[in-house]
Order: C-alpha cells, then sequence, then structure tokens
C-alpha cells in the first residue's frame, strides 16, 4: 500500500482515500464499526462507498487523575479495560489501580444509557464471523482503539482490520501485538496530534453523533 500525503484536506477526503484502499475487502461482506465520535461521518461514508454495513462501538478513556486531559486508558461497552501496564501500579502513593476501576465502572453505565439511546433508532448488528474493520479519524497512543479491539474480539468475529488515515509508530506496534490486520494511509515519525495531519479538523458534537445514528435508516430499529 503507497503513503500517502498529509495533511489530508478533511475528514471526507481522508475517508474517500481510505475507502479506496479498503476495496479489496467489499468483496467478504464487511461491517464497518466506527469509533465515536470523530470517526462516524467517515464510517457512514466509507460504508456508502463499499456498500457495506455499519455499526459503532462505544468506549471511553479513562483521565489521569491528575490531568483530565490525559488518557491512561479506555473502556469499552463490553467492559472491556484496557491500561498499559505502568499505570496498573502504584505511583506517588495513589493507588491508581483502584482509580481506573472506579472510573471504568463509572464510565461503563454511561456507555450502556448511550447504547439505548441509539438502539432505539437502530438495531445492533451481529459481528460473529463477519469481516469488521474498525475505522478512526487518527490514532494516537491507541489506548481507546484497543478497548475496542478487544471488545469486538470477544464477540468472535472472522477478522478484524484497523483502518485509519494516520496513525503514530508506537500505535502501529500496539496493533501488531494485539494479532489485527492494519490499513493506514500514514504512520508518520513525528506525531503530537491527530489534527495536524488534517487542514480542517472540526469537532464532531455528541448532538451530530446522534443525529447521524437517527437519520441512517440502514438498520433502522
Amino acid at each position: 500500500m503507497k503513503t500517502y500525503q498529509t495533511p489530508f484536506l478533511n475528514r471526507e477526503q481522508a475517508a474517500e482515500l481510505l475507502a479506496g484502499e479498503l476495496m479489496r475487502y467489499k468483496n467478504q461482506n464487511p461491517i464497518l464499526i466506527g469509533v465515536p465520535r470523530g470517526a462516524v461521518p467517515m464510517t457512514q461514508k466509507i460504508a456508502g462507498l463499499l456498500d457495506a454495513e455499519w455499526d459503532v462501538v462505544l468506549v471511553h478513556k479513562i483521565s489521569s487523575p491528575f490531568n483530565s486531559e490525559y488518557a491512561i486508558g479506555a473502556v469499552s461497552e463490553e467492559g472491556s479495560i484496557y491500561s498499559p501496564q505502568q499505570y496498573e501500579l502504584p505511583l506517588l502513593g495513589f493507588d491508581l489501580k483502584s482509580w481506573i476501576k472506579q472510573e471504568a465502572e463509572t464510565e461503563l453505565q454511561r456507555l450502556k444509557s448511550r447504547r439505548a439511546t441509539i438502539e432505539s433508532y437502530r438495531r445492533r448488528v451481529p459481528l460473529a464471523d463477519r469481516t469488521v474493520i474498525m475505522i478512526d479519524d487518527g490514532i494516537a497512543t491507541g489506548s481507546t482503539l484497543i478497548a475496542a479491539v478487544r471488545s469486538i474480539k470477544e464477540q468472535s468475529p472472522a477478522r478484524i482490520i484497523v483502518a485509519a488515515p494516520v496513525a503514530s509508530q508506537s500505535a502501529v506496534e500496539l496493533f501488531r501485538h494485539e494479532g489485527v490486520e492494519l490499513v493506514i494511509l500514514n504512520v508518520p515519525q513525528s506525531f503530537y496530534s491527530v489534527s495536524q495531519f488534517y487542514e480542517e479538523f472540526p469537532q464532531v458534537s455528541d448532538e451530530q453523533f446522534i443525529n447521524i445514528m437517527k437519520n441512517s435508516t440502514d438498520q433502522a430499529a
């Protein structure tokens, strides 16, 4: 696969380029799984180009007790928790392991509530024995997506492909250890944030996310 130049113009252009690389899976009856919220518009567009079903996997970061913007792990809606080993040990007298467990339980209840809201608009698609293509708009640390991948694995898919326009080198190594296939358009040497690889990178609001889920009729409840 060739390396694509960055920055991408926007998520729409990145989705079109990524779809081109994913066409090889079109005859495998794939299902695309987006990571809210930024990747959801991309997932919807790519699914349309591949004439494929799509859905979302709900995950949420677990923030550091010392910095709410800094993720030290993630939890999926199935209860899968991912946290790098260094964060599972007490640090400076603070029991981070207990913190992670407590925060994961809190976020899990929110994720379950969000899934209930989504399922009032559209049914969830079974993933057993399917080719699952997980879409993100960019992968920095990979923590959130690792939790999502492990959640998907529990549903016994035939194979999992992680696809994104851009990913850090460290994230790519993480996913190789997870035993999933990768379709990444660009793996730059320097990676500070996903937004640096887009000319336009507006936030996808919670309202936009819900509207996309509500107005997509391919899997309406």
